[in-house]
């Protein structure tokens, strides 16, 4: 499976699939998810640790690429060639105001 998902519904989903022993690799830009720094926000309780990244994205593997880059493109279409799931998020797009 390729987890393509950010923040918590997609990530918890591919989480429970590779709880039940999914081989789930994880993509995420360069800079990291921003879960990974969702403890350092209000309302989330300070940690040393990204718990809520880490429970979100236990059992998987995973790798940071710039999707925008050429290079990048070829290697999601690999792991897209060998997953059998696939999972992303939709980011809504705010509508302009009248």
């Amino acid at each position: 499976m390729v987890d393509l998902a950010s923040f918590i519904a997609g990530p918890s989903a591919a989480t429970i699939l590779s709880d039940f022993g999914a081989d789930v690799i994880k993509i995420e830009p360069p800079g990291g998810e921003l879960w990974r720094i969702g403890t350092e926000n209000p309302p989330q309780p300070r940690s040393e640790e990204p718990y809520p990244f880490q429970l979100a994205n236990r059992n998987k593997r995973g790798v940071a690429l710039n999707l925008k880059a050429t290079s990048a493109q070829q290697v999601l279409e690999r792991l897209a060639k060998w997953a059998d799931v696939s999972s992303s998020s939709t980011h809504r797009i705010p509508r302009a105001r009248n």
